[in-house]
C-alpha cells in the first residue's frame, strides 16, 4: 500500500486521454463509469465497499475543518475588542492572518509525512487533536487578562496548523480513487469544504441569543462567541472518532490502476509544465482571495461601522450573509460545470469569475450614500462625568453621608467613587458607529448604500467561487497526466499567503484610509489580475502530451 498517485512500475506514467478543455468541475455535468468488470480486476466487492468508506470519512473531515474556519469568522472582531478594547481594527488582520499562517506552515509539513509513511491516519490524528486543543484556548481567552490578544492569535495558529490536514484529504481522495472516479470525488471534497463555510457562520447567528459576557476577564465564561469555539473542539471530537480504525481503512487503488493499464504500453516521457501559464494561474489565485479576506476578516467590523449596528446585531447580519453566500458558490460551482461543456474554460473564467468580482469591488466603493454615524472617545468622557455626577446626586438624595465625607478626604475618593459607581450602577458605555478618534475619514466619506452592498456582496461571491473552481481546474490541465502533490501545494501555499497578507493589508488600509481608497485598491488588483491572466491566454493550455485525444475540443 503506497502514496504514489498514477505511478507506473517503472516510474513513468500513462498517457490519460482527457478532453483539451475538460476541467475538474466538468465531472458534475458529465456521467463518467468504469467499463464492466474493470474494479472488479482491482479489488474485491467488501475492499470497494470500505474504500468508498474512507472517501465518506475524508468528506467529513473537510466539512469539520471549514466549519472550524469560519465559525468564529463573523465574531472575531467583537469578542477581540471585549477582550482589548485598546485594540483598534488595524490589529484585527494579524489575527485572521494567524490561521493560514499555520496552515501555510503545516501544508507540505503533512504532505511529507504522508510520503514518508504512505498513510494519512496518523498525521489526521494529531492534526485534530490540535484542533480541539486550539479551539478549546480559543473559548477560554477570558482567562488571560491582558494577554488576551496573543493567546488569540495562539489560538488561530494552533488552528491553522491542524486545518493542513485538507491537503491529506486530497492527496488521499486521489490515491483512493480510479481515473474514472477521481474528478467527480475530488470535487465531491470541494463541495464538502464549501458546504462548512455555509454551516459555520450560521451555526455562529444561531448561538447569538447566548448574548456577549460585559466585562470580560476574570473567568471561564459561556456566551456566543466562545460556545463558537466549544462547537469547533466538539466537532474536532467527533472527527477524531470517525478517523479511528473500526470506521477508517484505508484503500490505494491509483497505483494498482495505474500498473494494470500500463502492461504492454508504451512509455512516454512527458513534456515540462508551461511555467508562464502556471504563473498566471497562481497570480490569479493570489489575488482573487484578496476579496475573500475583505468578506471573511473585515464585514462584522465594516457594518458596524457604516451603519451603525450593535455587536450582536452584525454577527447575525453577516453570518446569515455568508450562509447565503455559500449558497450562491455551491450554484457558481454547478453553472460553471455545465458552462465549461460548451466554452473553453478559461473565458469562461474570465467572464463568470474575475469580471463579476472586479463589478463586485466596484459596487462597494461608496459614490454616495448617507452619513456614517459616527461616536468619539471625548463624547464618553462628557457623558460619564454626566452620568457620574447623576449617581453622586442620586446618593445624597437618600441620605448616604458616605458623600460628604469622602468630600473632606480629597478628590482621589471622590474619583475612586465615581469610577465605581459607573461600573455598578450606569454600566459600560456602549457605542454605535464608527470611531472618529482612531478613523477620521469616517465624517467625511458617505456610507455605501445598503442594498448596493448587498448586490456587491452576492456578486464577489459567485465570482470568487468560479474563480475558484476554474483557477485550479485550469492548473490542473497545465501539469498535464502526472502527479501534482507537489505543485498543488504551491497552489495551496499561495492562497495561504494571500490570507496572511491580505487580512493584515486590508484591515490597515480600512482603518488609516476609509472605504474609497480600499475598495478601490481592490478593484485595481483583480483589473491587474485579469490583464496578466489575458496577456498569458495561450500558455494556459492543457499539457500537450502527443495523445491524439489531446487535441479534442
Amino acid at each position: 500500500m503506497g502514496g504514489s498517485i498514477g505511478k507506473g512500475s517503472s516510474g513513468s506514467f500513462e498517457l490519460e486521454s482527457h478532453s483539451r478543455h475538460n476541467s475538474i468541475v466538468s465531472a458534475i455535468a458529465g456521467n463518467e463509469v468504469d467499463p464492466p468488470g474493470y474494479t472488479a480486476k482491482l479489488e474485491t466487492a467488501d475492499e470497494k465497499k470500505y474504500r468508498k468508506r474512507s472517501h465518506l470519512v475524508a468528506y467529513a473531515t473537510m466539512f469539520f475543518m471549514s466549519i472550524g474556519q469560519s465559525i468564529v469568522v463573523s465574531g472575531v472582531w467583537p469578542y477581540l475588542n471585549g477582550l482589548d478594547p485598546e485594540k483598534d481594527k488595524g490589529i484585527l488582520g494579524f489575527v485572521i492572518a494567524a490561521l493560514p499562517l499555520g496552515q501555510l506552515i503545516a501544508a507540505p509539513l503533512l504532505g511529507i509525512w504522508f510520503n514518508k509513511i504512505g498513510s494519512i491516519r496518523l498525521p489526521c490524528l494529531v492534526t485534530v487533536i490540535c484542533f480541539i486543543i486550539g479551539n478549546i484556548l480559543y473559548s477560554i481567552l477570558d482567562l488571560f487578562g491582558d494577554s488576551a490578544f496573543w493567546f488569540m492569535i495562539i489560538a488561530r495558529f494552533i488552528i491553522g496548523l491542524s486545518t493542513g490536514n485538507v491537503t491529506l484529504c486530497r492527496l488521499y481522495v486521489a490515491a483512493a480513487t480510479t481515473t474514472k472516479e477521481r474528478t467527480i470525488t475530488i470535487s465531491i471534497v470541494a463541495a464538502s469544504q464549501a458546504l462548512g463555510f455555509v454551516v459555520g457562520p450560521g451555526i455562529q447567528s444561531a448561538l447569538v441569543p447566548l448574548g456577549s459576557s460585559v466585562p470580560r476577564g476574570g473567568e471561564i465564561v459561556f456566551d456566543m462567541y466562545t460556545a463558537a469555539g466549544w462547537v469547533s473542539a466538539l466537532m474536532g471530537v467527533l472527527n477524531l472518532i470517525i478517523l479511528l480504525p473500526f470506521f477508517f481503512k484505508e484503500y490505494y487503488i491509483a497505483e494498482k490502476e495505474q500498473a494494470m493499464v500500463s502492461q504492454g504500453k508504451e512509455e512516454v516521457k512527458l513534456p515540462a509544465p508551461n511555467m508562464k501559464g502556471l504563473g498566471s494561474i497562481l497570480c490569479g489565485y493570489f489575488c482573487s482571495i484578496f476579496v475573500y479576506v475583505l468578506i471573511e476578516s473585515m464585514a462584522t467590523p465594516l457594518v458596524m461601522d457604516l451603519y451603525g449596528l450593535a455587536e450582536t446585531e452584525a454577527v447575525t447580519s453577516v453570518g446569515v450573509a455568508l450562509m447565503a453566500g455559500g449558497g450562491v458558490s455551491v450554484v457558481m460551482f454547478l453553472t460553471a460545470a455545465f458552462l465549461t461543456k460548451k466554452f473553453d474554460e478559461r473565458l469562461v473564467m474570465y467572464v463568470v469569475g474575475f469580471v463579476p468580482l472586479i463589478i463586485g469591488c466596484v459596487l462597494f466603493i461608496p459614490f454616495s450614500g448617507p452619513a456614517i454615524p459616527t461616536y468619539s472617545e471625548s463624547d464618553n468622557v462628557v457623558n460619564n462625568i454626566t452620568e457620574v455626577m447623576s449617581t453622586v446626586s442620586t446618593l445624597a438624595s437618600e441620605g448616604m453621608s458616605t458623600v460628604s465625607t469622602l468630600a473632606s478626604e480629597g478628590m482621589s475618593t471622590v474619583s475612586t467613587l465615581s469610577t465605581e459607581a459607573t461600573v455598578s450602577t450606569v454600566g459600560p458605555v456602549i457605542n454605535l458607529g464608527c470611531p472618529v478618534d482612531t478613523q477620521p475619514w469616517c465624517e467625511d466619506i458617505p456610507a455605501t448604500h445598503l442594498e448596493q452592498l448587498l448586490v456587491g456582496f452576492v456578486i464577489c461571491i459567485a465570482g470568487y467561487a468560479a474563480a475558484q473552481a476554474l483557477t485550479q481546474a485550469i492548473f490542473s490541465k497545465i501539469l498535464g497526466p502526472k502527479p501534482q502533490g507537489i505543485w498543488f501545494g504551491v497552489l495551496t501555499g499561495m492562497g495561504s499567503l494571500s490570507r496572511i497578507i491580505g487580512p493584515i493589508f486590508v484591515s490597515a488600509i480600512y482603518t488609516n484610509l476609509g472605504t474609497i481608497v480600499t475598495f478601490s485598491t481592490l478593484t485595481g488588483i483583480m483589473v491587474f489580475s485579469l490583464i496578466v491572466l489575458l496577456i498569458f491566454h495561450k500558455h494556459m493550455e492543457p499539457m500537450d502530451t502527443g495523445s491524439p485525444n489531446n487535441n479534442n475540443n
